[in-house]
């Protein structure tokens, strides 16, 4: 007999940030009965991240610079590890995605005739990036938030996706935990059907301690994995420079009005350690440049990354807390500029950023950079403020091809969990990716005819009940899984340590086979489930590091020891076997010679889309 609640949709959204609403807006649309589940409203990344000025990338739409679809599709595929179908579905995708964005409200700034100026990001030479400022994405989120539920898509909040649900070989929806049932009978499960899942689930920030992934968002990929789906490029990721007391990066004018580094240990005497080991004026320049260059990147490890690497030596060999200072020039300052190399004197004299202090400087080029800090209680212009290297982007996920579905049929992932991203990404293309990902998404459900059954998933359900009646009453689950957490911040970031990677796997492997003897506080089964989803993924993105860093593949990450470099556009892509990771590398699909031919284009535009009966 069935005993716990059932909910149905025709497609159902997992995750309320920008890819989600999106996904959600577009399929409610297009006819599509939508359900969209969320742990929490505006909890995840989308809301609580962002940089100086938050970057959104597409084409390029002012001026006289020459760009193309093809163009950027290439710009993109040239990042490496990115297959040219999905390189070139975002690019053809930007402008549109972009312009529905405007329609809703987002505040991209034109000039007084129309335009939408750009400037240059991290990997690409075009001006084809664009800000609402620090908040893009909140405001992105905000505004599709706003026209999915006028447009009447249901929310189901305050509910945590735990596992998919299987039938006769496809994904047919998912077993939540309704938060506030997960201590009474039957820890709140319960089973929300539907004939499409989009996983909109953000990047895996469970993976990592030092990170600038928000702390209430968890990530939710193991759901995938565990089920078999192929994930691509798991071992590409993201690091920067981000502050820890509040979680942001300090990218873009953050560095480039050259604040001081600083360093302070015991006796509580701060230390300017980045002129100490580059000398007054590279200190300045590479801290300039860290603006364009944020991204730690080991192909910059003897340049701007080199700032990072310095950060991570005072930290972890010196055991020193580091900060940024906007009080007080670094060592060297010159108050005309001229200590400084010319591509920095001309940008802060062009920007009208001559004043005495970096503070000052930071208020003339950016105010609302500042304004974030002390909207959370930080006051740039009183005190230091405490960074590190982080975790900020998951550039890998969940495989997908042109339409964003994944391996599993039924399930399609959008957003930051589709690994759609490449190795060396344009700055803001996440941004770009999770509107384009999400519209295809949509536009392909649409088109797919109604499922007719009468599946509620009571034998799965009950199955997971009876798991975790079973389990220890004691918090040793989180405990694992924090002390995890941080192995993988200190050997699996930005810098990796073979033999530390390969001793992090073993023990991973050993307290997964161990989860039902890992206990759980009773009133929060959740936090079990959590921390299951998170070791699965961690395990699956170790197998992916691992053969990446013994084959020598290229990538953003300093792997020690090193071994010969493999040459050619590979993509990784990892599974699970026989309840074991699997990974393995192939050659990233080209970018396809598309017929362009317009008759030929209408016609098989008309043939996509005849309804489905």
């Amino acid at each position: 007999m069935m005993n716990h609640t059932v909910y149905r949709a025709r497609a159902l959204v997992i995750g309320s940030g920008c890819a989600g609403w999106a996904a959600a807006l577009h399929a409610q649309r297009l006819g599509v009965d939508t359900l969209l589940l969320t742990q929490g409203l505006r909890m995840g990344t989308s809301h609580n991240t962002g940089s100086d000025k938050q970057t959104y990338y597409k084409l390029s739409l002012a001026g006289q610079e020459a760009d193309s679809v093809m163009d950027m599709a290439q710009d993109l595929f040239a990042g490496g590890g990115m297959d040219g179908d999905i390189a070139l579905c975002m690019a053809a995708g930007s402008a549109r995605a972009f312009f529905h964005l405007c329609e809703l409200g987002v505040p991209f700034p034109t000039d007084a005739y129309g335009q939408y100026a750009g400037y240059q990001t991290d990997h690409d030479q075009r001006r084809r990036a664009t800000s609402a400022g620090p908040l893009t994405s909140q405001y992105m989120a905000r505004a599709l938030e706003r026209a999915g539920q006028a447009a009447g898509v249901r929310v189901l909040d305050q509910h945590y996706a735990v596992e998919l649900l299987m039938h006769e070989g496809r994904v047919r929806g998912v077993i939540a935990v309704d938060i506030a049932r997960q201590g009474q009978p039957g820890h709140g499960l319960v089973a929300v059907i539907a004939d499409h899942v989009v996983l909109a689930t953000g990047g895996s920030a469970c993976c990592y301690r030092d990170s600038v992934f928000p702390e209430s968002q968890h990530g939710m990929m193991g759901l995938a994995l565990q089920q078999g789906a192929q994930a691509s490029n798991l071992h590409q990721w993201q690091y920067g420079l981000a502050s820890t007391s509040f979680r942001w990066n300090v990218s873009g004018t953050y560095q480039q009005v050259v604040p001081r580094y600083v360093s302070v240990g015991e006796d509580g005497h701060p230390q300017e350690f980045l002129a100490d080991a580059l000398g007054e004026q590279r200190a300045m320049e590479l801290t300039f440049l860290k603006g364009y260059e944020w991204p730690f990147d080991a192909a910059k490890a003897q340049g701007s990354s080199q700032v990072d690497l310095l950060v991570h030596r005072e930290m972890h060999e010196k055991g020193r807390r580091v900060y940024l200072d906007y009080r007080q020039n670094p060592r060297g300052w010159r108050n005309d500029l001229h200590a400084l190399p010319e591509t920095a004197r001309e940008y802060l004299a062009a920007s009208g950023a001559t004043q005495p202090t970096p503070f000052a400087r930071l208020m003339h080029m950016n105010a609302p950079a500042v304004a974030l800090y002390r909207d959370n209680g930080i006051d740039l212009e009183k005190e230091p403020l405490p960074i590190a290297v982080c975790a900020q982007h998951l550039n890998g996920g969940l495989q997908v091809d042109e339409h964003w579905r994944t391996t599993l049929p039924g399930l399609y992932a959008v957003g930051e969990c589709a690994g759609t991203f490449g190795v060396r990404r344009p700055g803001g293309s996440a941004l770009n990716a999770t509107q384009v990902g999400a519209q295809r998404a949509a536009e392909h459900i649409a088109r797919q005819p109604v499922l007719s059954d009468e599946f509620t998933g009571t034998d799965s359900v009950h199955a997971l009940t009876a798991r975790l009646d079973s389990l220890p009453q004691q918090p040793t689950a989180q405990d694992a899984a924090l002390r995890i957490r941080a192995a993988m911040s200190r050997s699996a970031a930005f810098l990796r340590d073979v033999p530390g990677m390969e001793t992090l796997a073993a023990e991973l492997r050993q307290v997964l086979k161990s989860m039902d003897h890992l206990g759980t506080d009773a009133q929060k089964p959740m936090d079990w489930l959590a921390a299951r989803d998170q070791l699965i993924t961690q395990q699956m993105v170790l197998d992916a590091m691992l053969m990446a860093a013994r084959a020598g593949l290229p990538g953003t990450a300093l792997v020690q020891p090193p071994a010969a470099p493999a040459s050619g556009n590979l993509i990784v892509e990892t599974w699970m076997q026989n309840g074991e990771p699997v990974s393995t590398a192939r050659p990233a699909t080209p970018i396809p010679d598309s017929d362009l031919w317009f008759e030929n284009v209408w016609r098989a535009y008309r043939q996509r889309n005849q309804p489905t009966t």
